[in-house]
């Protein structure tokens, strides 16, 4: 939510691909917008939508709450391109949907243009007057690679995939009907490639019978938890839970579930079962629940 001194919008500097050679900036650039008031990682669906003569760029921005994507707003801006730099500045604000007390930041930043060849990357820091500030990542497909298909090796399966937990459920099916109010349920089946917010097939049937239940039972709401371990970044931990959540909310939709049934969270490692100084511990905490909130 766009709060008083929470702002919407970046600046950009990835430093993990290579250099893009010859290439500019216009066309559609679509991720997310993060930041962390207070400790609390927040993160927003955001694009930029560019036009590009010469050095010059211009167009403009959307960023919506990802509960409510009716939240958002779209920012004129413009910059310039240059040695794989693009710094730009933000305007105007051409339209909004912001309910009282939040409002939208004009916000500049400089932004860092990668590519790994197949995808490339907007990616960095944003800044904006008496707004906290932030970061971004955008991607698209590379348009040098874009008619290249590449078909992967015979004996390359998913089911070869490194994870964060066992394939294996840990426990008995879930009663989907039997859970409380206010009641967290582990969802023991669904795993992840690791380090990843990619879905293991593993994950899909008991997602299926989820799916089921809030389809026939339209009045109920939930809430979808990702958590982690503790080892790494506590922030990166907290966005990967995050992006975890998100896409079995994302799944859920796609099996037919009402957007408005769903609500998604990331706690990082914030909220552990059980001590993370042993591996099945840890593997303990690395877990997706959802709770039924109505």
């Amino acid at each position: 939510m766009p709060f008083k001194n929470i702002t919407w919008l970046l600046i950009f500097g990835w430093l993990a691909c290579p250099l893009v050679r010859g290439q500019g900036v216009a066309g559609v650039w679509k991720g997310k917008l993060t930041q962390a008031p207070g400790g609390l990682l927040l993160i927003y669906n955001f694009e930029m939508h560019l036009q590009q003569e010469g050095a010059k760029v211009r167009g403009y921005s959307v960023v919506a709450s990802p509960q409510d994507p009716g939240i958002k707003a779209k920012i004129i801006l413009n910059g310039t391109f240059q040695n794989n730099q693009l710094t730009f500045q933000e305007e105007r604000i051409d339209y909004q949907r912001t309910p009282p007390p939040y409002f939208w930041c004009i916000k500049k930043g400089l932004l860092s243009l990668k590519s790994d060849g197949k995808v490339q990357s907007l990616t960095g820091k944003w800044t904006a007057p008496d707004c906290q500030s932030g970061e971004v990542k955008l991607e698209r497909p590379d348009p040098a690679n874009a008619t290249v298909v590449k078909k992967a090796p015979a004996n390359q399966g998913k089911n070869q995939m490194p994870t964060d937990k066992p394939i294996a459920a840990t426990g008995p099916p879930v009663d989907f009907a039997a859970a409380e109010k206010g009641q967290s349920v582990v969802l023991d089946a669904v795993h992840f490639e690791q380090s990843l917010a990619n879905l293991l097939p593993q994950a899909h049937p008991q997602l299926d019978v989820l799916a089921t239940y809030l389809t026939r039972n339209p009045q109920t709401r939930i809430e979808i938890a990702g958590h982690t371990d503790n080892v790494g970044s506590a922030y990166k931990n907290v966005q990967l839970s995050f992006q975890r959540a998100e896409r079995v909310a994302q799944y859920l939709v796609q099996q037919g579930v009402a957007p408005a049934q769903l609500k998604w969270h990331g706690y990082g490692g914030r909220l552990p079962l059980a001590p993370n100084d042993t591996e099945p511990g840890r593997q303990k905490n690395r877990r997706v629940e959802f709770k039924i909130l109505r």
